[in-house]
């Protein structure tokens, strides 16, 4: 508690101050949030000095490779390592708008995500085109917010493709112990002329006695 009281009094230059104080744990001073905040948003920030455009394009192949399906929780810590970074690029003058990075943030996800956004962004009116049909950066904004549904969509999609896995196997093998009959054993019962010996045999025994 003390701690997360007191760490403002250190941070002095004014901008990191006030992105202190939008941090998770901040207001209610608790420690651990505020200290897992601070480390997911200020551990890389030497590296994020040395960051160029080609950093970017390689934080997109990194994550995009050998993935097949991304789940909403992936899609966050993405962005929010993409946005960190192209944040810098524009501070820095190595980026105009963050427009500019669309379609490069796009290509992070796998091909059936990438055509589900895109169509997304024509629905609604917001995938711009050059004359010739060639596709223009669409706006930053519009991008994320069709990206975001599409993994939401894609996510929920594979839970039920998952799910319904799961019931039909549940249901073959159920299938397959009904088809499984117990085996019974009878005891052999004797036939009539086995009776009938027997019969004759108890017949005699008492005319003897």
């Amino acid at each position: 508690y003390h701690k997360a009281l007191q760490i403002g009094r250190f941070v002095r230059i004014e901008e990191f101050k006030c992105h202190l104080e939008s941090m998770d744990g901040y207001e209610e001073c608790n420690w651990r949030k505020l200290r897992a905040s601070m480390f997911e948003s200020w551990a890389v920030f030497e590296d994020e000095i040395k960051c160029t455009e080609t950093d970017l394009v390689y934080l997109v192949k990194d994550f995009a490779r050998n993935r097949e399906t991304i789940s909403y929780e992936e899609f966050k810590t993405h962005l929010r390592k993409f946005s960190r970074i192209l944040d810098y690029l524009i501070d820095t003058g190595q980026m105009q708008e963050k427009q500019e990075a669309s379609l490069l943030f796009i290509s992070s996800f796998p091909p059936k995500i990438q055509e589900n956004i895109q169509l997304n962004l024509i629905q609604y009116g917001q995938l711009p085109t050059w004359p010739d049909g060639t596709i223009k950066q669409p706006h930053w904004k519009n991008t994320i917010r069709a990206a975001r549904y599409e993994v939401k969509v894609e996510e929920e999609r594979h839970r039920k493709f998952l799910l319904n896995r799961i019931k039909e196997l549940e249901l073959l093998k159920q299938q397959l112990l009904e088809q499984e009959s117990p085996v019974v054993y009878h005891e052999q019962q004797p036939s009539n002329q086995q009776q009938s010996y027997h019969e004759q045999e108890i017949e005699i025994t008492d005319l003897d006695v």
